[in-house]
């Protein structure tokens, strides 16, 4: 009689001549995040990646193992209500299993889900299988509370690290020892955590002194001049907005946009960091949420005293850029374009009598006298002008600014009565 070291070793024997694939897996590779988002230098990680996910479905969780559909299995006694502790063991079942093997907690909790299934078939009734794999199959809609988490632990202490090179001024001013590599392995290992580990685990840390790791990272992006640094930056940034919406928000009204729009100046030649750029920039602008300053605010006001006859600050720089021609050359031609975009919405949306009216006027007047224009919207600007010239509550040098406008290009802007 065959002892039972020697029938596990056929059991396993016939496993793998069973299996539809004679491939096992490539090897452990850093995962994609949900966005998909990787550099051309990384295809064969990806594919490797790949491969991998497809032989431990393909494997571990093939059709002899299958049950069938959560509806329709027969209740059992031994369901979570009997067994309360089944979620928390359910998750400590895939904590152990990606502790063990490095597989990422959607995989974990593929091959814990197989292993169930198996049992649940072969040794029914000596343990409540049904409710435990059931407990798994549901641990994503699960809000109790998560088991400690080695990746909690290590996301923590990764943030702090991260925190002390954003706050190590001496460093990045006099560099007494080259941390560059020390800094990507930081960063490399932040970023592959965030895509493997339980997505729970890692919004909680997020989350954490109200996302304050998110500013911490914000503000060190702007103080790291290190291209290799960066790049890595923005793929965590990308992470973390598809892990957690509000990250979006935060990010739209910190430092970094303005940041991204230097880089995307600065760095046209970069093609990966360009890429990078442009994509995080696009999710930051992707949810319609109203930038913190617009054309209404004035950053230049610091007290909340309301002060008549005070112009708006951005408007009156414009206004003096565009009174030089020289200063007015500092524009491309996409940029004077998108201001008169800006001004003949502002002027349909301004109710007549409106003080800021006249800015605006001046502001085109100023840039049609110092650019070549060549007619952008100028449909629009025409009817604003006459409804300027028509309506009683105009402010006098509001109509003064329109007749001198179309005195001036009158091929352009003829008043009502040519």
């Amino acid at each position: 009689m065959p002892s039972e070291p020697e029938e596990a070793n056929k059991g396993a024997s016939a496993a793998k001549r069973s299996t539809k694939s004679p491939v096992g897996p490539v090897r452990d590779t850093p995962r994609e995040t949900a966005l998909g988002h990787q550099s051309p230098s990384d295809f064969l990680q990806e594919e490797y990646s790949r491969i991998n996910s497809e032989w431990i479905s393909e494997n571990l969780a093939g059709a002899e193992f299958e049950v069938a559909p959560r509806d329709k299995r027969v209740p059992t006694s031994s369901g979570e209500e009997s067994h309360p502790e089944l979620p928390t063991l359910a998750a400590e079942l895939i904590e152990q299993v990606r502790s063990q093997t490095q597989l990422s907690h959607n995989l974990s909790r593929v091959a814990v889900i197989a292993v169930l299934r198996c049992l649940s078939r072969s040794l029914p009734g000596t343990c409540p299988w049904d409710g435990l794999l059931d407990s798994v199959l549901k641990a994503e809609e699960c809000e109790r509370p998560l088991v400690a988490s080695q990746d909690g632990d290590r996301l923590q202490l990764l943030l702090r690290r991260l925190w002390h090179c954003k706050n190590d001024d001496q460093q990045r001013s006099w560099p007494t020892h080259q941390d560059e590599a020390s800094i990507l392995g930081l960063l490399e290992e932040l970023y592959t955590i965030l895509v493997d580990a339980d997505p729970r685990v890692s919004r909680l840390v997020v989350q954490a002194d109200e996302y304050d790791c998110v500013t911490t990272l914000a503000l060190y992006y702007q103080m790291e001049p290190r291209a290799s640094l960066r790049v890595w930056m923005l793929r965590v940034f990308l992470t973390l907005c598809e892990l957690d919406l509000q990250v979006v928000s935060l990010l739209l009204h910190s430092v970094l946009p303005m940041e991204l729009a230097r880089d995307l100046q600065a760095n046209s030649d970069d093609i990966e960091r360009t890429k990078y750029t442009a994509l995080l920039l696009t999710v930051i602008f992707s949810t319609g949420e109203k930038p913190p300053n617009n054309v209404h605010d004035d950053p230049a006001r610091v007290l909340t005293h309301e002060l008549s006859g005070v112009p708006n600050s951005v408007l009156k720089f414009l206004v003096e850029l565009f009174s030089d021609s020289a200063t007015a050359e500092l524009f491309y031609l996409n940029d004077v374009a998108v201001l008169l975009d800006i001004v003949a919405r502002q002027l349909s949306d301004l109710p007549p009598g409106d003080k800021r009216r006249p800015l605006y006027l001046s502001l085109v007047e100023r840039v049609l006298g110092s650019t070549s224009y060549e007619g952008h919207r100028q449909t629009e600007l025409q009817r604003c002008f006459q409804a300027a010239l028509s309506r009683e509550e105009s402010a006098p040098e509001e109509k003064e600014v329109v007749r001198r406008i179309q005195d001036t290009w009158p091929h352009w802007f003829p008043p009502a009565d040519c």
